[in-house]
Formats: structure tokens, C-alpha cells, sequence
């Protein structure tokens, strides 16, 4: 799949959302802020190539969502998270050492539920594009799909204004293509994502 696929669930998710968008405009709200992106990486990779020092590790990465409250606990949102890029090294059979950078970018439907005022768990489902670049890499995986869970922490700062604390775990269903170097069986499945995020209410 490519960025089509990104662009069509994108569609989806605001078709889903909308007729709720229009009855409800009231309780919608943005949000915006600064995660932390911290991506495991697998000692004991299998494959073609040697890890130098694999993909992994923690870098920055921007967040945004829109949501709308669909029932007195219940709201349903969309979130994007853009990550700063892995460095990366990896030293193949023959010999070379190959550089790249690797970032991925992650698009989630989530719903919240409000367990109390300053207490929400999230849980949803992401698309996840991949992006390799460097010498010898080749074209970059295949666009994939995984899971996210998480809490939000909303503390309200002024009438239309909430801090958020936040916390995501994604579960990314790893491509692994066929061709080396195989980097993707050097990255962990899990990738932890605290984050500061601001929340305007409209």
C-alpha cells in the first residue's frame, strides 16, 4: 500500500465523524503539543545484515488531534504523530557500513473514555508510514497498520484551555520486506510516546 491508503482512512474517519460534528460543535476540540518517541531496538535481529547501531532508541515528535464528544463519557477522536528521524548504521556481509534515517509517520482513530474529570483511557487503531532514507536503502516499506492504548491526564488551565499529560503505546505490524538490508527486523513492535499536549475546547 502507499499514501493512498493513509489518505482513504483519513477520509473514512472524517465520514465517520461528521454528521456527530455537525449536532455536536460545541463539545469539539483540538489539540497540539510534544511527544517523546522511545522505539526499542532488537539485539538479537535475524537476517542479511549485521546491526551496527540499529534503528531505535528516543527522538522527538509532533502531535495534533481533533475529537468530539459523542456521549456524556464517550468521545471519539483522530490523532497524527510526526516523528524527528532515527540515525542508523548497519554493516553488511560484504563488508560496508551503510547510514540512513528512519521515521515513521502515524495516524490514529482513537476513543476516550472519561474515567473521571482528570483521568481518560484511549484506545484505538493507527495507519503507520514508514520512511528509509540513505545510500543503498531502496524504496521505503510498505505503509502498515497497528494498534494504540493510552491515558490522557486533562488539567484545565482556563475556560477553553486544558494541559494535557499524555501517554501512548502503539503496536505496529511490522512489513518486512524482501530485499536487504533488512532493517525493520532490527526495530521492536512497541513504541512508547509520552507527551505534553495543549487541548482547546470550541
Amino acid at each position: 500500500m502507499t499514501r493512498n491508503a493513509v489518505a482513504r482512512f483519513s477520509v473514512v474517519v472524517v465520514a465517520l465523524m461528521w454528521p456527530t460534528l455537525i449536532r455536536a460543535q460545541a463539545v469539539v476540540d483540538g489539540g497540539f503539543g510534544v511527544a517523546v518517541v522511545r522505539a526499542p531496538t532488537l539485539d538479537d535481529a535475524p537476517g542479511p545484515s549485521l546491526p551496527a547501531s540499529g534503528i531505535g532508541g528516543t527522538t522527538v515528535a509532533g502531535m495534533a488531534g481533533v475529537s468530539v464528544q459523542v456521549g456524556r463519557r464517550i468521545s471519539l477522536g483522530a490523532e497524527i504523530m510526526l516523528e524527528r528521524s532515527f540515525d542508523f548504521s548497519e554493516r553488511a556481509l560484504i563488508g560496508a557500513t551503510i547510514h540512513g534515517t528512519f521515521r515513521e509517520t502515524i495516524i490514529a482513530g482513537v476513543v476516550r473514555y472519561e474515567v473521571a474529570p482528570t483521568l481518560q483511557l484511549v484506545g484505538g487503531m493507527s495507519v503507520i508510514t514508514p520512511q528509509l532514507n540513505g545510500d543503498f536503502i531502496g524504496p521505503s516499506p510498505e505503509t502498515t497498520f497497528g494498534a494504540v492504548a493510552g491515558v490522557d491526564a486533562p488539567l484545565s488551565i482556563a475556560p477553553h484551555l486544558t494541559f494535557v499529560p499524555a501517554f501512548r503505546i502503539h503496536l505496529i505490524r511490522r512489513t518486512d520486506p524482501d530485499r536487504p538490508p533488512n532493517i525493520l527486523k532490527q526495530v521492536g513492535s512497541l513504541v512508547f510516546v509520552p507527551a505534553l499536549l495543549f487541548r482547546v475546547t470550541f
